[in-house]
């Protein structure tokens, strides 16, 4: 993950400091960095008070919320944070979402909702195995991308 975000998220949410005193200072500066850090402070009061919600949840509860947050995707519902998952299972950010995958660490929120955009070719082959009933490893069984292929067990 580009690392300039989630440090002066945490920057400014657990350490305290000012955004101009953050890592995006070197990023932006005078309005802009102003605009960029009160748009962070909405996205963070916002999931602090109301909760994570799904981009389909926020397209339902807020539309132009869902709308204005927008950034390369063309709907809403392809805005969720996308990750990948790596040969033993590992889950990798991989694009869309870096503001709000750093908020929801900061808060401490144990489950968010992510897409998944790419899997690596091991850990397919586990899930092709796990979805014809054939054994996989006890270390994975409750991992979150195999509960839509376990969930009949």
């Amino acid at each position: 993950m580009h690392r300039t975000y989630p440090k002066a998220i945490e920057q400014h949410f657990v350490d305290g400091l000012e955004w101009d005193e953050t890592v995006l200072a070197e990023k932006y500066d005078g309005p802009a960095l102003e605009e960029r850090g009160a748009e962070i402070d909405r996205l963070y009061h916002r999931i602090r008070t109301e909760g994570y919600k799904s981009q389909r949840q926020l397209l339902e509860d807020a539309p132009d919320a869902a709308w204005s947050g927008l950034n390369d995707a063309m709907h809403p519902l392809a805005n969720e944070i996308a990750v990948d998952i790596g040969r033993n299972g590992e889950l990798l950010w991989n694009m869309c979402g870096q503001h709000r995958l750093a908020i929801a660490k900061v808060l401490e929120i144990d489950r968010i909702p992510v897409q998944v955009f790419r899997r690596h070719k091991d850990w397919q082959a586990l899930r092709d195995r796990a979805r014809r009933g054939g054994e996989i490893p006890e270390s994975v069984r409750d991992h979150p991308d195999l509960a839509d292929v376990l969930e009949d067990e």
